[in-house]
């Protein structure tokens, strides 16, 4: 089932995990130890790449669309509490840009998930485009889209996808860096290129809202979220003495 962009409920393409109920460990006094979480995110610090502090991606929301909104599916790979996208490749399948699979990285880990959508599974695979970060550190902030130019704008098409990246900066407190350069990727006929736009300050994206008419791609919107540090204890609550003389 698709949705229209007005509509408030969404669909979710891809396999993603749910974060797993939290370790209680007996032998810790005052503290309750907040690890481990599914999809990746490990207790052990010696499985962790960058160790900590480690992060979390918290505060999700949808920005505007870049080019023709419509019909939406959602497509969110992985973890979204943790994965942030660096790669988009997108196919065309009898001139119809139909079918788009999506990279995320894990900010902790840097272990990749991937999610496809296909909104026309019947056709057969034509010209592929993918559009990539290059940096480890790099997830995507930004998109904008290239679309045909014809006088009758329902028949225009998505032709192109430029991208641009936020750098993590590790640390306490972890910083972002918004690169100024774009990466681009276009077929034939990408003729108009559409208002960018961009997770807020201190946010990368996590997915894609995918705008389409049912048979080719429209339009992208971002799936945003916050970077924090991700505290590694959490306190336990503190008993509360019985007052003496009241049962």
């Amino acid at each position: 089932m698709q949705h229209t962009s007005s509509h408030a409920a969404r669909r979710r393409v891809g396999a993603f995990t749910f974060a797993a109920a939290l370790t209680l460990s007996l032998s810790l006094v005052g503290c309750i130890e907040a690890e481990p979480e599914a999809d990746g995110d490990v207790s052990s610090e010696s499985s962790e790449l960058l160790g900590y502090p480690k992060l979390i991606l918290t505060n999700e929301y949808v920005t505007p669309v870049s080019g023709y909104a419509g019909l939406y599916d959602d497509v969110v790979p992985g973890n979204s509490d943790y994965q942030g996208l660096m790669k988009l490749f997108w196919m065309e399948e009898a001139d119809h840009p139909s079918e788009i699979q999506v990279t995320a990285s894990h900010i902790n880990t840097r272990t990749e998930r991937t999610a496809q959508l296909d909104i026309q599974p019947n056709l057969s695979p034509g010209n592929g485009k993918t559009v990539e970060l290059t940096g480890l550190d790099d997830r995507i902030y930004k998109v904008q889209v290239c679309t045909t130019n014809k006088n009758n704008t329902a028949n225009n098409r998505l032709k192109g996808i430029r991208i641009w990246a936020r750098t993590i900066n590790y640390g306490d407190p972890v910083t972002l860096t918004s690169q100024t350069s774009g990466h681009e990727a276009r077929h034939t006929n990408c003729n108009l290129w559409h208002t960018p736009q961009a997770c807020e300050v201190g946010y990368i994206a996590v997915g894609l809202r995918v705008h389409n008419d049912g048979q080719s791609f429209r339009g992208i919107a971002l799936y945003c979220r916050r970077v924090e540090l991700k505290p590694r204890w959490v306190a336990a609550p503190t008993p509360v003495p019985p007052t003496p003389g009241v049962p």
